[in-house]
């Protein structure tokens, strides 16, 4: 076996160099045969030595040859060559590269002259020739020995032969080949000879001055055309004397060979030579048998000798390690510029393997080390240099084996091929790794189906000897996703393959856009890496290719994508089970707001260990209304039962979250007190309670007061007295009170609220529906916003206090239109009523048309159908008649205004420019007394308020303007915002921040700009509530332009029952 590092510096990438004859444990250039002995005659033709460097006397003779059997099925690709060769068995395989043409050289035995001839195939443009034979006049060939390409590229071919003319001295036409004396005269002439390849064929064999009786040769090339041959010589000629055989060397220069210069002279056998040339030098090493008998175990050591480029011997000859092996058969390489050797050490006690070995060339040899695989009998191998990793290919019994060092541990790449005994009867084998990681494998034998000729076959197998990146399964973070979340994307990123990587990136894209990416500075063999990818997600779902960009050659591209789907998946809920009745609503939602398939919703029935399916609904998202059921055998349960619903437990629709799908109404008797009725008249307070409970109830405590704090407390205030505190009997489950208005008399307060079983006296089941409020006075009957064609609130405007349309709306064009996150605490009349995502009404809804947007929100009643049009007790204007004088108020002044008929209005008309701060215009004022007022048209400039410091009355001909920052309403926050009253023509419009406090009513339009704010009371044609503006439906506030502060609480929205009126 050759190796050398110098072939791949000219060209010839990682060429691997196997003698046929190097049969497991046996020596370079000498074919084996399947008998133990050979007649003496045949046993020099054919240069067969039974007692070969291969170790026949430790095997049986089938075991001996079945690493020379091939299994050419079931490989991935391979090329048989329909290349008969008549006669017997084939010799040595030589395999090299020249010129970029790969060429296989071979001999085989012929028939009739004991001639052995050299044949070679060469492959141009993938196809193979048939074989050559190489033509040497007057030379007669007695076998391989190596082969080598020198620096330049010209192959240089050693074999074994001799050029005596036999006819002179035994005449022509005799039976030469039988004379045991012809014989016995060749092998005394047999000596080595080397030949090159040119453009002319091959040249004229040339002899190696001091190699007569040589047996095996291992030729090594170095530099400037330079080269080293180690060849064992047999001193008597005697196959059966093996104790006289030594090693020897030669040089050559370039020009010509040296004389050979004996290396060895012990009793022992040399044999397994192992060449290469490393870091400067020809390395070689070999196994010493010490008795020669290839039969004692464990009585082998390796040897070795370094050599300068003349042949020299510079180190050695001597003991790589002095602990005696079976079969230390070396495998020689290189890494990192130093020689190293792989060989098997001694059995496991107790097992078949043994461990493979490693020690070093450093100065001097390193004491062996395990490599950390397991081995059986290793016979031959190569070691190739492959970038940062070391590859070695090595026969292990029957089967070739891969195995490759990265940063200094091995790892196994697993069997290449198994050798079979039923298939292919290999004759030689050779192999060669290319810089693309491509194992050819060449062979020659007999096939057992065949007619006993010769045939060679060649295949290849590309080992995974370059990078391989692969993107691994991703992880997606958060699992629970909404639209506009930033999601992570985990990407596993391995090296599978046996070279760093290089640095890469790593990207994400949807449909081919780019969302993000990573860079990466590389990976080892075998090192994996998460990289993590953010974005944004945009819609509901992304369908994402995750690629990984190597910066070099991969070995499998088609594992450096992955493609996932991240998709933003619903999330139904139960959020509620009430009931009313006989009547069951569940509140089913999609947290997500992304769903658009309907879903079933069941509700079933649970008595004791008894469930029964009572319904079977269904939940539409892209209506959102909650899910009701009508069981009439509930009115006549009085034991404890549940009612549980459960939603997308039969569609299975895929969510993230299925924990929430549940839930339950638990029926266990008890009371429920409802306020069912609170009303105020110029008369009287009534009030009416009813018991919607389970159990019976004899009496209820009835709080009447104007303090919504005390209405709202579970207990007595100190120092805050209810108006009324009174308990009443009930019969029927009804309870009625009914006292004289003048029982309000003294106590402030707009509202009037009553609460019953206002401390929790009496359990209950539900006491969100104990409380209710009404207007004290009956003239504020009307809605606080009323509109007679249309309602519109912008997103995020709030609204505190009742709304009602007067007309009918239309699809296109709805009668209320709320918009997204827009809130009402109040109830709502309306013909067509539409919520956008995530809209929400506190108090009862009364409509005939409802569309809620997912994620709108409801939690008053629903009231259907609903009589059009709608009553609001809205006045008619008076007549309204201005007069000539126009009023203007400049910037930075004030001015007060009695009752009477003025033209138009403009505060804040003229004067300086911004305040002394720099803060814009300077305020400017207009105070009206009290009474009465006609105007043309109101017109308040930018920071310009108009205010009344008494009850007043403003009818406006024309139209109404506030700009940004202005006001008009009460002077002072003790008055009433329904002191104001504000009766116009025209329209009235509110620039960005202003703010209004009045009781409107306007024949055109009123528009509330962005985070405006207004108070009391609003009739119009139409209304519009600007982004973030609010309104305050409480007569009692008087608008500002900061944010409200109040929320007024709908106590009587039965909150959470969604029950029907």
């Amino acid at each position: 076996m050759t190796t050398s590092s110098s072939r791949s510096t000219v060209g010839l990438a990682a060429i691997a160099l196997l003698l046929g004859a190097c049969a497991p444990g046996g020596g370079n250039g000498q074919a084996v045969d399947s008998t133990h002995k050979l007649a003496p005659r045949a046993e020099a033709a054919g240069l067969r030595d039974p007692q070969s460097p291969r170790d026949l006397q430790d095997e049986t003779p089938d075991q001996a040859l079945m690493s020379n059997r091939v299994n050419l099925t079931g490989l991935a690709s391979y090329q048989l060559l329909a290349a008969p060769l008549p006669g017997r068995d084939p010799g040595a395989l030589v395999w090299y590269v020249d010129h970029g043409e790969q060429r296989l050289a071979f001999m085989r035995l012929a028939n009739q002259d004991a001639r052995e001839e050299i044949f070679y195939v060469t492959r141009k443009d993938g196809d193979w020739s048939s074989p050559i034979a190489a033509q040497f006049s007057g030379f007669r060939i007695r076998g391989l020995a190596d082969i080598a390409s020198l620096s330049t590229g010209r192959p240089m071919l050693l074999m074994l032969g001799d050029n005596t003319d036999y006819a002179q001295v035994y005449g022509p036409g005799q039976a030469q080949h039988a004379d045991p004396e012809l014989l016995n005269l060749q092998n005394q002439n047999r000596r080595l000879f080397s030949s090159f390849a040119g453009t002319d064929g091959w040249s004229r064999p040339q002899p190696l001055g001091g190699s007569l009786g040589a047996l095996f040769a291992s030729l090594q090339a170095g530099p400037d055309q330079r080269a080293l041959a180690i060849f064992a010589r047999d001193a008597d000629n005697d196959f059966a004397t093996t104790t006289d055989r030594d090693l020897y060397v030669s040089a050559f220069d370039g020009l010509a060979w040296h004389a050979a210069v004996r290396l060895t002279e012990d009793p022992g056998r040399e044999y397994a030579v192992e060449t290469a040339f490393i870091h400067g030098e020809f390395v070689a090493v070999w196994t010493r048998d010490a008795d020669g008998d290839l039969a004692t175990a464990g009585d082998r050591t390796l040897q070795f000798a370094t050599f300068a480029l003349d042949g020299t011997v510079t180190r050695g000859p001597a003991p790589v390690t002095t602990t005696a092996y079976d079969r230390p058969r070396a495998v020689l390489g290189q890494r990192a510029g130093q020689a190293f050797v792989l060989f098997a050490g001694n059995p496991v006690a107790g097992t078949a393997t043994r461990p493979l070995l490693e020690t070093r060339l450093d100065g001097a040899w390193s004491t062996p080390q395990p490599t950390g695989l397991q081995v059986g009998n290793v016979s031959r191998g190569t070691i190739y240099a492959h970038g940062d990793a070391t590859l070695v290919v090595y026969e292990d019994d029957n089967n070739l084996v891969a195995a490759v060092n990265r940063r200094g541990v091995w790892h196994s790449s697993g069997v290449v091929q198994s050798y079979s005994a039923s298939d292919f009867r290999l004759g030689e084998a050779a192999h060669t790794l290319d810089d693309r990681a491509n194992l050819s494998i060449a062979a020659t034998g007999t096939p057992r189906t065949a007619d006993a000729e010769t045939a060679l076959a060649l295949y290849q197998v590309q080992l995974p000897l370059l990078a391989d990146l692969s993107v691994g399964d991703i992880v997606p973070r958060p699992r629970q996703l909404k639209v506009g979340d930033t999601i992570t994307l985990s990407v596993p990123v391995s090296n599978r393959g046996y070279l760093p990587s290089g640095a890469f990136d790593v990207s994400v894209s949807d449909g081919g856009v780019p969302l993000a990416a990573a860079h990466d500075e590389g990976l080892y063999p075998g090192e994996s890496r998460t990289v993590d990818l953010r974005f944004t997600l945009a819609r509901v779902q992304h369908n994402l290719t995750v690629a990984v960009a190597p910066s070099g050659d991969d070995l499998d591209p088609a594992n450096n994508t992955q493609r996932v789907t991240v998709s933003v998946r619903p999330d139904f809920a139960v959020t509620s089970v009430t009931r009313t009745g006989t009547t069951l609503v569940a509140k089913v939602s999609d947290l997500k707001a992304v769903a658009t398939t309907p879903v079933n919703v069941d509700f079933v029935l649970i008595e004791g260990a008894t469930s029964t399916v009572i319904g079977q609904q269904t939940f539409d998202p892209n209506v959102a209304l909650p899910v009701r059921l009508d069981y009439p055998p509930l009115a006549t349960k009085t034991t404890p039962f549940v009612i549980a619903v459960r939603v997308n437990d039969r569609t299975q629709v895929i969510e993230d979250d299925y924990s929430n799908n549940l839930s339950s109404y638990v029926f266990q008797p008890a009371v429920d007190f409802l306020l069912a009725e609170l009303v105020a008249t110029s008369d009287n307070v009534r009030v009416v309670v009813r018991n919607i409970g389970d159990l019976a109830a004899d009496r209820v405590t009835v709080l009447l007061t104007t303090d919504p704090e005390l209405s709202a407390s579970p207990a007595p205030i100190p120092g805050v007295t209810p108006i009324v505190l009174q308990e009443i009997a009930m019969r029927d489950g009804r309870a009625v009170l009914e006292l004289p208005r003048s029982v309000l008399d003294g106590h402030d307060g707009y509202y009037l609220y009553a609460v019953a079983n206002p401390y929790g006296a009496v359990p209950e089941r539900d006491r969100n529906n104990n409380a209710a409020r009404a207007s004290r006075r009956p003239a504020l009957d009307r809605p606080t916003l009323y509109a007679f064609r249309r309602i519109a609130l912008d997103p995020r405007s709030q609204v505190v206090g009742d709304l009602a349309v007067r007309d009918a709306g239309t699809p296109d064009d709805p009668s209320l239109d709320v918009g997204p996150d827009a809130r009402i605490e109040g109830a709502v009349r309306a013909d067509r009523i539409q919520l956008e995502p995530r809209a929400a009404v506190t108090g009862t809804v009364a409509y005939n048309s409802l569309v809620s947007r997912p994620g709108a929100h409801i939690d008053g009643p629903l009231v259907t159908p609903l009589t059009v049009p709608v009553a609001g007790d809205v006045p008619s204007l008076p007549a309204i008649v201005p007069g000539q004088g126009r009023v203007t108020v400049a910037r930075g002044t004030a001015k007060t205004l009695a009752a009477g008929a003025y033209g138009d209005v403009c505060v804040g008309c003229g004067g300086g420019g911004n305040d002394s701060h720099g803060n814009g215009p300077p305020e400017a004022r207009l105070v009206l007394d009290g009474g009465t007022y006609q105007f043309a048209s109101v017109t308040l400039a930018a920071n310009s308020h108009l205010d009344c410091a008494a009850a007043c009355e403003l009818r406006v001909a024309g139209d109404v303007t506030i700009a940004h920052a202005g006001s008009l309403g009460p002077a002072t926050a003790a008055m009433e915002a329904l002191s104001v009253r504000l009766l116009v023509a025209g329209e009235v419009t509110l620039a960005s921040h202003s703010a209004l406090s009045a009781d409107a009513i306007a024949s055109g339009s009123v528009k509330v700009g962005v985070d405006g704010h207004a108070s009391g009371r609003i009739a119009a044609a139409e209304i519009e509530l600007g982004p973030g503006a609010q309104f305050a439906g409480d007569p009692r506030k008087r608008a500002s332009r900061t944010p409200l502060q109040a929320t007024i609480r709908n106590q009587s929205s039965h909150r959470g029952q969604g029950r029907p009126r």
